[in-house]
């Protein structure tokens, strides 16, 4: 079932300070739940950029090679000497005793796809498993990551989340302090949560 979640996205689109590169495989585009798309609509379109494949070369796609070149990037993916997104810091005005930002910036490197695709997309790039890798922090109380609210589509393993969820919770811990905390994952979200919610009521609606 088609939902419209235009509403719930934020108003005015936000802008931030860290740029997004999402590298999507061309079958999730052909899904009709998917949740890099509510990035592509809430985000600023200077601070986004989505390309589509399997293989990331620089004959085909010569204006991605810079970015994951860059000092600043980082691949958000689960590998095993991944650091948590909590340990990569940046000053900002209210704090500028921490590390400077690269002057390149920084780029949040993310994969969409299942995860079976997200890992042989990763494994058959060496332009990506060069790249230095960071992980969702776990919670403190648990010892594990936060479970998804993308309850439409079954997640693989505990601790694993949509891209909108995972992009939400690097930005909380990326962008400069505001006032309201989880920020980013409120503002993110929402049209998420629309999303499950209609799909959960169509799909009772049939059993």
């Amino acid at each position: 079932q088609a939902v419209c979640w235009c509403p719930w996205l934020p108003c005015p689109k936000l802008s931030i300070k860290t740029n997004i590169l999402i590298l999507q495989h061309p079958f999730e585009e052909q899904r009709k739940v998917r949740t890099a798309r509510i990035l592509e609509q809430a985000l600023v379109p200077e601070k986004i950029r989505v390309f589509r494949g399997r293989r990331f070369c620089e004959k085909r796609f010569p204006e991605l090679m810079p970015i994951l070149a860059s000092p600043g990037a980082y691949l958000l993916y689960p590998h095993r000497d991944a650091v948590p997104a909590d340990m990569i810091q940046y000053s900002d005005d209210s704090n500028p005793q921490l590390l400077p930002p690269p002057e390149s910036g920084r780029w949040l490197i993310v994969v969409d796809g299942t995860w079976t695709q997200a890992r042989n997309m990763v494994c058959s790039n060496p332009v990506l498993t060069a790249l230095k890798k960071i992980r969702l922090p776990d919670n403190q109380a648990t010892g594990v990551t936060e479970p998804s609210a993308f309850i439409v589509r079954r997640q693989p393993f505990v601790g694993a989340v949509s891209t909108v969820e995972a992009v939400a919770r690097v930005l909380d811990l990326w962008e400069p302090r505001i006032p309201q905390a989880n920020f980013y994952q409120a503002s993110l979200l929402r049209p998420l949560h629309q999303m499950c919610e209609v799909q959960g009521a169509w799909k009772r609606m049939f059993q």
